[in-house]
């Protein structure tokens, strides 16, 4: 009961600190304090079953996988994409309907070539499984 006190106790003390000044800032003996931890040695088996009991496993979120609707829709989220749609709109009112037409035409091949090209760009962000690639082997020592 005490280990589960002070581990609380050190998670506690831990976010206020953390309030004060992120762990980045902090010299190494300070945040090894504070989360109750030896820089040598790591943390008993007895501390990571009790922190894993409490937070779970460390383990990353997956990100949702977007739909092709709104990857499509993502595109048009482009400074130089508004411009045009603006420029479009204003050829438009000025009765420049194939000015208008073609100008929008252009956005349509940007926004489509954009489309298609995401997911080749960015492979392992795209199909989710970015974290799983970069896992690499290690060993644990006790």
């Amino acid at each position: 009961m005490a280990a589960a006190g002070a581990g609380n106790r050190g998670q506690r003390m831990g976010s206020e600190e953390m309030k004060e000044r992120p762990w980045h800032a902090m010299a190494v003996e300070e945040a090894v304090a504070i989360l109750e931890s030896d820089a040598e040695k790591g943390l008993r088996n007895e501390a990571v079953e009790e922190r894993r009991a409490r937070s779970g496993k460390n383990r990353l979120t997956p990100r949702s996988r977007r739909t092709a609707l709104g990857r499509f829709f993502s595109q048009f989220k482009n400074l130089f994409i508004y411009l045009l749609l603006a420029a479009t709109v204003v050829t438009a009112l000025l009765g420049q309907w194939l000015d208008s037409g073609v100008i929008f035409g252009v956005v349509l091949i940007i926004v489509i070539i954009g489309f298609i090209s995401e997911p080749r760009r960015w492979p392992g962000v795209a199909s989710g499984c970015w974290p799983r690639r970069a896992r690499r082997p290690a060993s644990v020592m006790s």
